[in-house]
């Protein structure tokens, strides 16, 4: 039995079909062809849940952090673990469950689609998968931040034990075709459920967050001056990174497959994949949850 939906969000996928011919001489190939085309072109209606991390959905969290570390050294199984063992924090989103006389062929029921949860990467510093990260983090910052940026991580990553600093490590990972405002619920959650386990003596009161966004660098060529935007795959991040009090990126190019993220990593496109990792302050903002 699945876990109890915590919220309920309805999400409308509208693919509007395209104008098709009406001539007479249509072969029955042709007409067969444009009935398959006519049963995807339209509006679907889905309902996703979030829901509290259960075994079951150990390989979809597995496969959605593979997509953020891609070929780093970091063991994504054991940090999946970890997600499920604090399972009382976080969600993962699913399909909601349909009436059985709704059912389709496509049972998306169990699919894995999204999860979003923090680690007490200060309490779980000495597990192996924490210490792959943190060493993960800090090599990227040195070759990619500024000497600030470096002293800032330095700070806030020390595994000294007198280090009075409670760093928690965010985990928003969803497929890029979950609309964005699935994330202000599932935020919400995550700051309720944080302020609870707080209450029962856990740790999760944080003095500073850090995020790992994905994010795609866009190039636009008017005449001959090029210029580039940053796209992110999870669009409220950029609000985060509004109020990071430091960054920085590296490119993933040559790592990214599209398994997860359509066809954002093709080169082609001119979208290059990279990553930002950020420090926030805090979660939650108001003012970010009403910009969402």
């Amino acid at each position: 039995m699945s876990a109890p939906a915590k919220r309920r969000v309805l999400v409308t996928k509208n693919e509007e079909q395209d104008e098709t011919s009406s001539d007479s001489d249509m072969s029955e190939e042709d007409e067969e062809t444009m009935d398959d085309e006519a049963a995807l072109n339209q509006v679907i209606q889905v309902e996703f849940e979030a829901r509290t991390p259960e075994g079951g959905d150990f390989d979809g969290i597995k496969q959605l952090l593979q997509q953020l570390f891609l070929k780093a050294h970091v063991n994504v199984s054991s940090l999946a673990e970890i997600i499920l063992q604090q399972s009382h924090i976080g969600s993962v989103i699913k399909q909601s469950e349909v009436p059985e006389e709704e059912e389709m062929e496509d049972d998306d029921e169990d699919v894995v689609f999204g999860v979003t949860t923090t680690i007490n990467i200060t309490e779980k510093k000495d597990m192996s998968c924490i210490k792959q990260i943190i060493t993960f983090l800090m090599d990227k910052c040195q070759r990619f931040g500024t000497n600030e940026t470096v002293k800032i991580f330095e700070n806030l990553l020390s595994r000294d034990k007198d280090c009075a600093n409670n760093v928690g490590f965010i985990l928003s990972e969803r497929f890029v075709n979950i609309p964005v405002q699935i994330s202000a619920p599932l935020y919400e959650n995550l700051c309720t459920e944080m302020r609870a386990a707080n209450e029962k003596q856990q740790k999760f009161l944080f003095d500073h967050y850090i995020i790992i966004c994905k994010t795609y660098k866009a190039e636009c060529k008017r005449g001959k001056k090029t210029t580039t935007t940053d796209v992110y795959s999870n669009p409220e991040e950029d609000l985060f990174d509004q109020e990071a009090l430091a960054s920085f990126e590296y490119s993933v190019a040559g790592e990214a497959d599209s398994g997860l993220d359509g066809n954002w990593d093709s080169e082609e496109e001119g979208m290059k994949p990279f990553r930002r990792v950020l420090i926030i302050p805090e979660i939650g903002r108001a003012s970010c949850r009403e910009r969402v």
